[in-house]
């Protein structure tokens, strides 16, 4: 009797095993193919320069720009709901924004339309595509392989803010400097992910209430007129946790 309950325990504990491992396969095949995708987009940007003639020479130095050149056109092709380009340097944050009529659907499809659970980086259905609110948001997935928005938990230390203090918003029209003021571990009930504003006054107190609970401190000052620009994540401290990181955007071309 005692050699049957071995036995059948083992098949147990051996089908655990397998069920286990066929998860953890299923899902390094996931990472992987949605890194692939969108290594794929990478083909549709290019390091940009701008030329500088020195005056001096025939030859015309070149200045590199700090984010990339990207091909609307071609990734409009791929996915007409591309509306901009997200990019912090030194990090994984190196992709293609899309918009579209709801905020569930690229939370497992990847921008070229493929079910995936790593997703994609979407602006907030309720912001206009053209990043013209005072206040637009982009959601991105958390993913344990370091890709998405994974990069954002830097940001709840000092010294990884006070070397990554500037991303880049390039659209078909415009390219953006996002100087990060505020970044903190957010409950879904707060108003982080906050739209309309009443007053002038409504606004600044909002921003004051960022920075105060901000994990990292900033000389960044928004005033009512800026647009700002949150990227918002999982974290998981607590149940329905999310990290915010909110930057105010700049025209720079």
């Amino acid at each position: 009797m005692r050699e049957k309950i071995r036995i059948i325990l083992c098949c147990i504990f051996l089908a655990i095993a397998i069920y286990a491992a066929y998860n953890i396969i299923k899902i390094q095949s996931e990472y992987k193919k949605s890194v692939d995708a969108y290594k794929k987009l990478d083909n549709y940007t290019i390091e940009q320069t701008t030329s500088e003639t020195s005056g001096e020479s025939e030859e015309e130095p070149v200045k590199e720009k700090p984010y990339p050149e990207v091909d609307f056109a071609g990734l409009k092709s791929v996915n007409s709901d591309v509306i901009g380009w997200i990019y912090v340097p030194d990090t994984e944050i190196n992709y293609p924004i899309v918009h579209t009529s709801d905020n569930d659907y690229y939370l497992d499809h990847l921008v070229d339309r493929t079910q995936n659970p790593a997703g994609a980086i979407f602006l907030d259905t309720r912001n206009p595509s053209d990043f013209s609110d005072l206040h637009s948001i982009i959601y991105g997935h958390h993913m344990k392989n370091g890709s998405m928005f994974a990069a954002l938990k830097g940001y709840k230390k000092q010294d990884f803010f006070d070397g990554h203090k500037t991303g880049y918003l390039i659209t078909q029209d415009a390219a953006y400097s996002i100087d990060f003021f505020a970044g903190h571990v957010a409950n879904v009930e707060e108003n982080a992910w906050q739209l309309d504003f009443d007053s002038a006054e409504d606004f600044s107190n909002w921003i004051k209430s960022l920075k105060d609970i901000s994990a990292f401190k900033s000389d960044i000052e928004p005033q009512y007129g800026d647009r700002i620009f949150t990227l918002s994540t999982c974290s998981y401290e607590f149940d329905d946790a999310r990290f915010v990181l909110s930057g105010k955007l700049t025209k720079i071309e």
